[in-house]
């Protein structure tokens, strides 16, 4: 019998408890008056009636228990004695219609070892329903808390797993049993899941109020209210949440709750609540509260405090200083830059310097380092030609590159060689890069590993896919050049390969010995994606097939719904589902074969086949699987926004924010911050800037943490502009323009080189009558483009940004023309060039030439919805009509 077959066998067992015959205890009709009469006999002077009152409330069960809870109290000792003796039976579950092998299973619980225990546990299952019912009971009995963590934990676990299949039937009943069994290890994950079924079955009222009562009866209520900490939050009431947390005295848990709450100023004003034990960590939660809060002073001695510990650089493994990110969310810039100093950290410095359009900065740090006979010089360099090449010096970026490239020998394996290729496409130059790769790939005489690594800068964003392609490419490619090898791999990743191609790929994977099945699938899976961009469908749903596994399932259903043979993909979905159940039971670490996606897809494509009564149950049913696990709820969230389901994405992520686990807890807060950030897009679309602001910040705060990194290095000046530009635009609404025009300058400031601020914000300083204020905002933006147009005139993308600015802020626009014209004459055949020139045409009120200039666009981008919206608006003849949104493209 396999584990995943004895869980299901476990599971029969769970269900018969709750499915009615022989289940329930047999009921005693005792009244209470009875009841309280042979209480009172506990505490007889005769000995017999003292007797004969122990055995009738002992027969009377459970019925009796309250009773005796308390008469366990009662200060006549004898009453007392006889009350707590009873009770120590009926606290395990022990009654008097309990069956003998039951009784005995509870004996050897109660003797067994701790690492016995869990084996006892089993045998209660074994023993059926009798057996089920009594566990729950034993789970509460347990007194040892490393006991209750360690064996009802892994066991609360195991049994969620068969979650689905219990949801699915509808054995609610058998649910709740297991969530409070899960209670009883104490853990995270129980009491995340707890909250989330009560929430979704609309029950949280009823279970506050049950677990209130509770922490009214317990000696210090601290159990209780850390289980309504996670129910309040889970209904939404965050200060609600926090009071619980305090009672129950967890600093973190309350931390949490005023930190999705957006409380800065209780943060601020309480620094003890910052659990971290990371001391730089904990530096910069001080300085951001204090910043949000308002609190001058205290940031100004938080900021004092990272400057001085700036050499300091905490447990990660890689990234920037944590002073650094830290003063960079802070707005302290250049005391952030000046912590990039040393080698392992000046690329970062380069990256964020050009973003700031400080490029004459980024210049003399190249310098500095070729001056010292620095070790990143050849990294610093390509990145260099890159910038040079894209700000239309090419003749020198090309220079550059060729120096480099001259270099490549013979025998030689340098770093910098991966460096060459990546800035060489970065820059667009990628046949070149191809030929690099090719080169540097024979000079090495390294055929296996450093093809790898630079087909993974020719392609950053399919890195897996990379590794398959080569490995099947490499296997079957002896005696072939390194040239040949890396067309063939090129056509494959381009979707330009034919069913030939495709076909001898195929035939290599099906000779693949001695692979484990997950592997195979794997392989199956990558095939069947090139095949489709090859628009070899025939050949990718046949290796779906092959792949014989959930995600192939979810894939194949992807493909039919696209086609819109939603029968057939409601088929595929319904496999994939009922493979994601059967899986080990560890939650597979992929998105696309989780129960979750399988089942709501399912209903999905159920719906759109006209099945809307069934395909609306089993999107709801595929909404309640995750319970509290963030990270499924998160993959789930992420899979349906990948393939369009926004308003169902959007759902899960806010309930990734009221269950997951605490934002600030180490364990699963990832995906509960990536629920924070969810609520951000839909804010903004609903013109909540406040709220948008608020997601940002509080998702831009676990960069603080020393191993958590921006992926993109321009993120640490991009991301906090974007939330003063958010918070801005709130504060504009609410008419605080004094408090607007001071975020503005902090958004301007972290990112000169963009014009976004300015295009927004402009426009609304122009409604609101402060004229002289837009005037200075717009000038500021304009002066950035304008001198990295004199600095490098052939800077196409600084005079389309003039030109853009121009139009959208209505200012300057004879010499925005100019701009735009010289945009298009550098670089005739970008789309956005020719939008941006009608645009600015339109505004003048040359209606013809911008309808040409934006046909123009249409033409070279005829999938971009965008310019054929613009087209339409203009050919309407309304300059002073709002453009449409590009967000919608």
């Amino acid at each position: 019998m396999t584990a995943r077959t004895f869980l299901l066998a476990l599971l029969v067992l769970a269900l018969a408890r709750f499915d009615g015959a022989a289940v329930a205890p047999p009921v005693i009709k005792t009244s209470a008056t009875q009841i309280a009469r042979w209480v009172k006999d506990l505490g007889s002077d005769e000995f017999d009636e003292r007797e004969e009152a122990s055995k009738k409330l002992r027969a009377a069960g459970e019925v009796a228990e309250e009773a005796l809870r308390k008469a366990a109290r009662s200060k006549d000792v004898e009453v007392s004695r006889r009350a707590k003796e009873i009770l120590s039976d009926f606290k395990w579950g022990v009654y008097p219609e309990t069956p003998k092998k039951i009784v005995d299973l509870v004996g050897a619980y109660q003797s067994a070892a701790a690492s016995e225990k869990a084996s006892v546990l089993r045998k209660f299952y074994k023993a059926g329903p009798a057996g089920c019912r009594i566990l729950l009971k034993v789970a509460t009995a347990e007194e040892d808390p490393l006991v209750r963590r360690e064996v009802f934990g892994k066991m609360a676990r195991e049994l969620s797993y068969n979650m689905p299949l219990l949801l699915e039937s509808g054995r609610f009943d058998a649910v709740e049993a297991l969530l409070e069994l899960g209670l009883a290890s104490e853990t995270k994950p129980a009491y995340t899941n707890y909250a989330a079924y009560y929430l979704l079955a609309n029950k949280l009222d009823h279970q506050i109020a049950r677990w209130k009562a509770l922490a009214a009866t317990h000696p210090t209520g601290k159990p209780q209210y850390e289980v309504l900490f996670y129910l309040y939050r889970a209904r939404g009431d965050l200060k609600s949440a926090r009071l619980a947390a305090e009672k129950a005295e967890r600093l973190d848990l309350e931390e949490s709750a005023l930190h999705e709450a957006g409380d800065w100023r209780a943060l601020a004003a309480r620094p003890e609540l910052i659990s971290t034990p990371n001391a730089l960590e904990k530096m910069g939660y001080r300085a951001t509260y204090a910043r949000l809060a308002g609190d001058h002073k205290a940031l100004g001695a938080a900021l004092a405090d990272l400057r001085k510990s700036a050499d300091r650089r905490g447990d990660e493994t890689a990234g920037p200083p944590p002073a650094a990110k830290a003063l960079f969310i802070n707005d302290q810039i250049a005391a952030a830059l000046a912590l990039l100093e040393g080698p392992e950290n000046r690329s970062l410095r380069f990256d964020v310097l050009v973003a700031r359009a400080d490029v004459a900065g980024a210049f003399k740090l190249v310098e500095k380092a070729k001056a010292a006979g620095s070790e990143d010089v050849a990294a610093l360099e390509l990145m260099q030609a890159r910038i040079l090449y894209l700000l239309g010096e090419k003749d020198k970026g090309a220079a550059i590159f060729k120096r480099y490239r001259d270099d490549v020998k013979d025998g030689t394996a340098e770093a910098w060689f991966a460096h060459l290729v990546e800035e060489e496409n970065r820059a667009g130059l990628r046949e070149q890069a191809f030929k690099d790769a090719v080169r540097v790939t024979a000079v090495t005489k390294d055929t296996a590993r450093v093809p790898l690594l630079l087909l993974s800068k020719l392609y950053p964003n399919k890195k897996d896919e990379v590794q398959v392609v080569w490995s099947l490419l490499y296997r079957e490619g002896k005696g072939k050049t390194a040239d040949k090898l890396f067309a063939e791999a090129r056509a494959l990743m381009n979707g330009k390969a034919g069913a030939k191609e495709i076909a001898a790929l195929v035939a290599t994977v099906e000779k693949r010995p001695r692979l484990a099945p997950h592997q195979m699938a794997h392989l199956w899976l990558v095939v069947a994606e090139v095949a489709q961009k090859c628009k070899q469908e025939a050949s990718a749903i046949s290796c779906l097939e092959k792949a014989n596994a959930a995600k192939a399932q979810v894939r194949l259903g992807d493909l039919f719904a696209a086609n819109k043979d939603y029968a057939r993909a409601a088929v595929s979905y319904r496999k994939a589902y009922r493979m994601a159940l059967d899986l080990p039971v560890a939650r597979a670490s992929s998105d696309e074969d989780t129960a979750e996606l399988a089942l709501y897809l399912q209903g999905w494509a159920l719906a759109k086949g006209g099945k809307t009564a069934l395909g609306k149950k089993l999107v709801e049913q595929a909404h309640w699987l995750p319970l509290g696990d963030a990270r499924a709820r998160y993959e789930l969230a992420r899979s349906l926004g990948k393939r369009g389901h926004a308003a169902g994405a959007e759902r899960e992520h806010d309930l990734l924010r009221r269950v997951g686990e605490p934002t600030l807890t180490e364990t699963e807060s990832f995906y509960t911050g990536e629920g924070l950030l969810g609520a951000a897009t839909p804010a903004l679309r609903k013109k909540d800037y406040f709220r948008a602001a608020t997601a940002f910040e509080q998702a831009m705060m676990r960069s603080l943490r020393p191993t958590v990194h921006f992926l993109n290095p321009v993120a640490h000046v991009g991301v906090p502009a974007m939330v003063h530009r958010v918070r801005a635009q709130g504060l504009l609404e609410k008419g605080k323009v004094a408090e607007a025009l001071d975020e503005i300058a902090l958004a301007q400031n972290a990112l000169p080189g963009s014009i976004d601020v300015a295009v927004r914000l402009v426009p609304e300083l122009v409604k609101r009558g402060r004229k002289k204020e837009a005037a200075t905002v717009f000038a500021r933006a304009l002066a950035v483009q304008e001198k990295l147009a004199r600095d490098y005139p052939r800077y196409a993308s600084a005079h389309n940004s003039a030109a853009w600015l121009s139009a959208c802020c209505g200012r300057d626009l004879d010499k925005g023309l100019l701009h735009a014209r010289k945009a298009v004459e550098l670089v005739p055949d970008v789309a956005g060039y020719h939008d941006t020139l009608a645009e600015v045409l339109f505004q003048k009120g040359l209606k013809k030439e911008a309808t040409a200039a934006q046909k123009k666009a249409v033409e070279l981008a005829p999938r971009r919805a965008y310019f054929r919206k613009q087209l339409k608006r203009i050919e309407a003849g309304d300059p002073k009509a709002p453009r449409p949104s590009e967000d919608d493209a």
